[in-house]
């Protein structure tokens, strides 16, 4: 089975990128792809593995457009009541690209990685060792790749945690963890949770595996459960509007 370990300097350099520079972002003094403190491991079921290159692929395109336009729509005219997010909720600290500052490094082992390493400087910052996570199913109502589509996103996987010197913290087998997310139409905000535009909830992955992140990790600190915080959605259209994600 093929395990990825996320982040390191030697995937940071593929993607010029010096730990300086990432600890340089706004991520934090360590950046959430530095692996020297917090070891992530990932391996995934057959089905997804296998997809994991097409899934990156779509993650990263949607990505990059919304870094430099803040929608997904192909033109000005398309993008609607997103047009002016730019300027609008220029502000709000977005959790992608707080995580992950390079597009090109954008992909699904480091987003749990990056996550994983946010969580755990917000509910147990003095943690040292290595997370081991096995993905079973990974679902997201209307994501681009076929594999993902499903009646409602949720992540099932297990965890395993060991300190510094290789003892077991603790382990869960089959969490299931069915997308719950909080809400905000705050233009500015800041954190402390993870914030996602509203278009991300049933299209991206971020929101589910910050919410399956969170669950499993309170899983292993049940004491801490309530500093592992589930995803923000930002509210960008009015109460009257409907939203159509459309990013052909």
């Amino acid at each position: 089975m093929k395990s990825f370990v996320a982040g390191g300097a030697a995937m940071l350099a593929a993607a010029g990128l010096s730990m300086s520079q990432v600890a340089a972002h706004p991520g934090g003094a360590a950046g959430y792809l530095d692996d020297s403190q917090v070891k992530v491991t990932v391996t995934f079921a057959k089905a997804i593995a296998d997809k994991l290159p097409q899934i990156n692929q779509v993650e990263q395109a949607l990505e990059k457009r919304f870094r430099e336009h803040r929608y997904y729509a192909r033109s000005y005219r398309e993008a609607g009541v997103f047009r002016n997010t730019r300027v609008s909720f220029s502000k709000v600290r977005w959790a992608n690209e707080l995580l992950i500052p390079s597009v090109e490094q954008y992909t699904l082992p480091n987003l749990i990685a990056a996550v994983t390493r946010y969580e755990l400087k917000q509910a147990v910052p003095d943690f040292r060792g290595e997370v081991r996570y096995h993905i079973d199913a990974i679902k997201v109502a209307n994501h681009d790749v076929a594999l993902l589509r499903g009646a409602s996103s949720y992540v099932i996987g297990s965890v395993e945690v060991r300190d510094a010197s290789g003892k077991l913290v603790g382990k869960a087998d089959k969490v299931t963890a069915n997308l719950v997310v909080d809400y905000t139409v705050d233009s500015s905000y800041q954190g402390p949770q993870l914030a996602f535009a509203e278009t991300d909830e049933h299209n991206r992955l971020g929101p589910t595996i910050t919410y399956f992140v969170s669950q499993a990790l309170a899983k292993i600190w049940p004491e801490k459960a309530d500093k592992f915080q589930r995803p923000m959605i930002v509210r960008i259209s009015g109460p009257n509007e409907q939203v159509i994600f459309n990013n052909n």
